[in-house]
């Protein structure tokens, strides 16, 4: 049975960072994404850049029984996971009231449901030959508050708190669990989320290579929550020690001059990382 890094949300963003980074590392690949178009596109290139096998599925982790098809496929091909990079997520951006309720439930599916199952599922088999790496990419925003992305924010709050208490109950085994934890991040993001962003903001965002380059690093040295950037791990130190009332009034008034909202008019902007 080959050993394969799994990454889901693989074909853009930094699920594509970590697909090219490991490939380098000449790690064989199953790359997840709803678009199949583009994961083709992927997999010729990587197979062909860095001599790797490269095996694909396309489907869509914000439907029930999606994560089953996932680990059904990889049973069926025998494939033994040795890393996972649980990537793909789905978002909004503006006011809860227009957003659906289907909307919401496949986020949160997405977010939550997919991600826990891949992690449970796979944990157990690396736990049985105690070996094996999950990161879970979560995001800086899981650490306050965040009006008008209320339910994206409290999905990653709970992976958040997820991974970390996972990675301490296995503490000391040769598994290692990390939640990895960008701030904005020079991706597609902000084209899909219709927040404005400046071209200076831009050239201050990371890179998702950089994003990939700098969690795997960590990894090896066994750390379980990653914030990229001094910025960052500031901000979400700040947020710690100031009342929550402040943090998330704070957050409402930034969030409605970015996305030009007013109580009487909430737009929503969806995005995602597949």
């Amino acid at each position: 049975m080959e050993h394969v890094a799994l990454i889901t949300g693989a074909s853009r963003g930094i699920g594509l960072a970590f697909a090219e980074l490991l490939a380098q590392l000449k790690y064989n690949l199953l790359l997840v994404a709803r678009n199949q178009d583009r994961l083709i596109l992927v997999q010729k290139r990587l197979q062909n850049d860095f001599d790797v096998k490269v095996d694909i599925l396309s489907v869509d982790l914000s439907l029930a029984g999606s994560s089953q098809e996932l680990i059904d496929f990889a049973q069926k091909k025998r494939i033994g996971i040795e890393v996972v990079i649980n990537n793909a997520a789905s978002g909004y951006c503006g006011g809860y009231s227009n957003l659906s309720w289907h909307q919401e439930m496949q986020m949160i599916h997405l977010n939550i449901i997919s991600s826990v199952h891949l992690t449970k599922y796979f944990l157990n088999e690396m736990i049985e030959r105690n070996s094996g790496s999950i990161i879970n990419v979560v995001s800086t925003a899981a650490f306050s508050p965040g009006p008008y992305m209320s339910s994206y924010v409290a999905s990653k709050a709970y992976l958040l708190s997820y991974t970390e208490s996972l990675a301490e109950e296995i503490k000391g085994s040769r598994v290692r669990l990390m939640a990895l934890c960008p701030g904005p991040t020079r991706t597609d993001f902000h084209h899909q989320s219709g927040m404005p962003v400046s071209n200076a903001e831009l050239r201050r965002m990371p890179t998702a290579g950089q994003v990939a380059v700098y969690g795997w690093r960590l990894l090896q040295k066994n750390k379980v929550v990653v914030i990229y950037g001094w910025p960052n791990k500031i901000l979400v130190g700040l947020a710690k020690f100031l009342p929550r009332s402040l943090v998330r009034s704070t957050m409402a008034v930034i969030k409605q001059k970015k996305l030009n909202l007013s109580r009487r008019k909430r737009r929503v902007c969806l995005f995602d990382s597949d």
